[in-house]
């Protein structure tokens, strides 16, 4: 059950995908080139989870940065926030867009601690545990 919900992202971001299709056209919207970029990661990222899921996790996670900060879309109307305080002024990123980042984050968190090759204080203990059973049975 949990490697079916570490899927969610991707596959919320193609029914979404789907959606934004179809809506563009069977109503006047026209698709911008955000649009064709993201689906052609989509289909990059759904074919490269199959065939070497790690490739297919990076991938998501790269689909899902580009889609926050508006290189990528996957709804027919793109909304965009900008925040500023006095003269500093944050990049426009898609609110939806965070959202899946986030989501992605909690559910690969490990993983991706494991990418950045950053050590959990469990991974420490366990590595000083192993090291000593280790010292012991060598002794």
């Amino acid at each position: 059950m949990l490697k079916i919900i570490r899927f969610a992202p991707l596959c919320i971001l193609f029914i979404l995908s789907i959606v934004s299709w179809f809506t563009i056209a069977t109503t006047e919207a026209t698709a911008q080139w955000m649009h064709y970029v993201g689906t052609g990661l989509l289909l990059i990222t759904i074919v490269a989870s199959f065939i070497h899921p790690r490739i297919g996790k990076v991938l998501t996670g790269v689909t899902l940065l580009l889609t926050t900060f508006k290189l990528a879309a996957f709804t027919s109307t793109i909304t965009t926030i900008s925040y500023w305080f006095g003269p500093i002024t944050f990049p426009k990123y898609q609110p939806l867009g965070l959202g899946l980042l986030v989501l992605f984050v909690i559910l690969h968190f490990k993983a991706i601690l494991r990418f950045l090759n950053i050590r959990t204080p469990d991974a420490i203990a366990a590595e000083q545990a192993k090291a000593e059973n280790d010292n012991i049975v060598q002794s």
